[in-house]
């Protein structure tokens, strides 16, 4: 019993916060593009900035949420494992090396960063999966080792 009295105010001010588990993201590219599978290590290598051209030599244009969102920081936590500073610091080290980074758009909504990528086709984003789930927006949904979202053992979230 005082297990239980201790637990439930854990568990309340918990969930208050906001703690738990993140929004299931899914990796977004334009129909045309010819990938349809990425490894984690792909994922993460182009939220870096360290990849500029799709295998076909489309020159990649990375979208991702604003800082605000859930989603950009479950991109830090279960993606990067990074924070946001260190993320930001990461952006400006590719700068200052001279490196030529892709282009980067910072978007406030899972669904205009959709439509976005609808209209550029080198683009790629990372969305709450929730948002392209509907089929409003013809994008296309990468698998990430060889799963959906959806999927058992999907490993972004």
């Amino acid at each position: 019993m005082r297990r239980l009295a201790i637990l439930i105010p854990v568990l309340l001010i918990t969930a208050a916060a906001g703690v738990g588990p993140g929004p299931r993201l899914a990796i977004v590219v334009h129909r045309s593009n010819p990938v349809d599978d990425l490894s984690r290590g792909q994922v993460r290598k182009m939220l870096l900035g360290q990849v500029r051209y799709w295998p076909d030599q489309t020159r990649l244009t990375l979208v991702v949420r604003d800082a605000a969102s859930p989603a950009f920081h479950a991109m830090l936590t279960s993606v990067l494992r990074m924070s946001e500073a260190e993320y930001r610091r990461q952006w400006m080290s590719v700068e200052f090396r001279g490196e030529i980074a892709p282009p980067l758009k910072v978007l406030n909504s899972a669904e205009s960063a959709c439509r976005f990528v609808t209209f550029v086709p080198g683009a790629v984003a990372l969305v709450e999966s929730e948002a392209v789930g509907s089929g409003a927006v013809p994008v296309k949904v990468v698998r990430i080792e060889g799963k959906l979202p959806d999927d058992p053992g999907y490993s972004i979230q």
